[in-house]
């Protein structure tokens, strides 16, 4: 799935990154991050067709490694990462290949509402990492009629997290979907990944 391409392109990037950013970059690379990215996008695969043209939006999209590999089973579509975190932008574009059809933007989720009319997929893999309350605005300007894809997880002894859930039914109540096309778990070894495909 992933191309020697990417990897050459990642290891430069992570070579040419000095210090505590170094690590940073890394930390988009362990195993359980990129086993429940792959997860994901084999996931949305099933309900999507491989060829189709229009836009997919990442909430929380980090340094993009996931609008990578979506971008490469998804080669028509364009990819709009979106993070709050400035340095996503940066470093998503120095690790993105040039023939990426990706665009980083830095903004908050909450109050992102510049959704094109050919949106085909919305992501948000960040939802344990945002209040209730800012889950609840970003959802509630989220279109109708679009696949979503969410992913959450129990790992609490991260400090970043402050949103985890205990079970997939718990983490269903807590980012609801009025239709569910599936619902998942994902044994990352020192935690649970959960996720859920539907429509708002």
């Amino acid at each position: 799935m992933i191309s020697h391409h990417r990897i050459v392109q990642w290891m430069n990037t992570i070579r040419d990154t000095k210090g505590e950013k170094q690590y940073r970059i890394l930390e988009n690379f362990w195993s359980s991050q990129l086993n429940s990215k792959i997860w994901l996008v084999n996931s949305v695969s099933s309900h999507l067709n491989m060829n189709m043209r229009g836009i997919i939006y990442i909430f929380g999209g980090w340094y993009g490694i996931l609008a990578q590999i979506l971008s490469d089973k998804f080669k028509y579509t364009e990819i709009v990462s979106v993070d709050i975190d400035s340095e996503c932008e940066y470093y998503g574009n120095m690790l993105k290949l040039p023939s990426d059809n990706i665009t980083f933007v830095t903004a908050d989720m909450q109050t992102w509402n510049s959704y094109d009319n050919n949106v085909k997929l919305i992501v948000n893999t960040s939802t344990e990492h945002v209040e209730q309350e800012i889950y609840n605005k970003w959802l509630e300007n989220v279109p109708r009629n679009v696949l979503i894809a969410l992913q959450g997880n129990d790992f609490y002894s991260c400090n970043e997290h402050i949103r985890c859930c205990n079970t997939l039914e718990d983490f269903k109540a807590a980012n609801p979907l009025d239709k569910y096309l599936f619902q998942g778990t994902l044994d990352c070894q020192t935690f649970t990944r959960w996720m859920t495909l539907g429509y708002k």
